[in-house]
């Protein structure tokens, strides 16, 4: 696991709001990789603020498998939609924030954007 992550002592967003965030997309991120044979398996976590902005980027190794619509992203864990990246993207909206999801073939990103958090 790599950590990057700088933040002030104090955002805009509720500390238990942040916590959401990093939480579920850790477990997330925790939850794929461990299904990959241990040399294969790779979390980063980068965040800092940018010109007032949260910065928020997650990356794991996984197996490549995804199934999503416009608005649900399928669970891996039980049939349906997941809650874990449903409830990042709410709040990143909630909040007029931005959420990004990028799956690839070996590397999947997940980056949040929180305008004006200062």
């Amino acid at each position: 696991m790599e950590l990057k992550v700088s933040l002030p002592p104090a955002l805009k967003l509720e500390a238990w709001n942040l916590g959401i965030l990093f939480g579920n997309l850790l477990e997330n991120a925790i939850e794929a990789s461990v299904k990959l044979p241990k040399e294969k398996r790779i979390i980063k976590v980068y965040s800092k603020i940018s010109k007032g902005n949260l910065l928020l980027t997650v990356k794991n190794s996984w197996n490549g498998v995804f199934s999503a619509s416009e608005y649900h992203i399928a669970s891996t864990k039980h049939e349906g939609p997941g809650i874990g990246l449903a409830s990042v993207r709410s709040l990143v909206e909630k909040n007029g924030g931005q959420f990004y999801l990028r799956p690839d073939n070996e590397e999947f990103e997940v980056s949040i954007v929180l305008w004006k958090q200062i």
